[in-house]
């Protein structure tokens, strides 16, 4: 009895500690995302290209809010022990679980990198689904295929809205894909950095169609860092900075005016369609 007491207050002390860890991480990215703060080992080239890209946001809420939500309510159903609290931890872990593994192979094979914050948080909820193998009580499969299956959905979801061919995320708008494409094939180049609001803000005028845009990442490697040498050489000196036609304009702007500086014609667009 007193074995098995220990070994359960041995288990819940470690569930307590990893949950509080996980947290923690996810406050901080948290924090970076609304506040530009500049991390360890997060810079542009790694934890910037991750946490800005296609699969940073979930169902209008950045990943780090669902992780921070996810190892609260961990940390709240380890710490205040009810009846069905461990059916609730082993759906919870298995689906962070796989989500978590989903969106580390994204980063290796989509994204070409890695957010090291995000691998801790993929150790830490791995070593909690590892060790609920070995700690729980008794196994309970169908907690563990409840978790499965809303991991798989979760996973299914997030790559279809990554891809655009979802209803939850509106497609490309094709005038707005097209004036993009436009922009490439004419030579006209965006210079900004991942932590420029105006930079945001200028993408965001195209919605979905902003990733045909020809923009060039000036601070790969995160704020008060050197320039990338393509910037240097262009002396790009603010941001954005757009040079079309070889003129610069140092400013965002609306699609409007990148029609008319690109000389693009919509009712190309339109006859296409038709």
């Amino acid at each position: 009895m007193k074995k098995n007491l220990a070994k359960t207050l041995e288990a819940r002390s470690f569930h307590i500690l990893a949950t509080a860890a996980g947290f923690l991480v996810s406050l901080l990215l948290v924090w970076k995302h609304y506040s530009s703060l500049n991390l360890p080992f997060c810079g542009a080239a790694s934890c910037d290209v991750v946490l800005n890209s296609r699969w940073s946001v979930f169902l209008g809420a950045p990943l780090a809010v669902w992780g921070a939500l996810m190892y609260g309510t961990l940390g709240i159903l380890f710490i205040r022990y009810f009846k069905r609290s461990r059916k609730y931890q082993l759906s919870i872990v298995t689906l962070g679980f796989l989500v978590s593994v989903y969106l580390f192979l994204i980063s290796l094979f989509e994204i070409g990198t890695i957010c090291y914050y995000c691998t801790v948080s993929l150790i830490i909820i791995s070593s909690l689904f590892g060790a609920s193998f070995f700690l729980a009580a008794q196994k309970k499969s169908k907690d563990r295929l409840v978790g499965t299956v809303a991991g798989l959905a979760v996973i299914i979801t997030m790559h279809s809205i990554a891809h655009e061919d979802n209803i939850f995320q509106k497609a490309a708008d094709p005038q707005l894909q097209a004036l993009a494409t436009h922009l490439s094939e004419r030579g006209a180049t965006f210079y900004g950095a991942s932590w420029c609001n105006a930079c945001q803000a200028q993408k965001e005028l195209f919605g979905s169609a902003a990733s045909y845009l020809p923009y060039v990442e000036c601070s790969p490697r995160g704020q008060n860092t050197p320039q990338s040498t393509i910037c240097l050489l262009k002396k790009i000196k603010s941001y954005p900075t757009w040079l079309i036609d070889g003129k610069r304009y140092e400013r965002i702007l609306t699609v409007e005016v990148l029609e008319k500086l690109s000389r693009f014609n919509p009712e190309t667009t339109d006859n296409t369609k038709n």
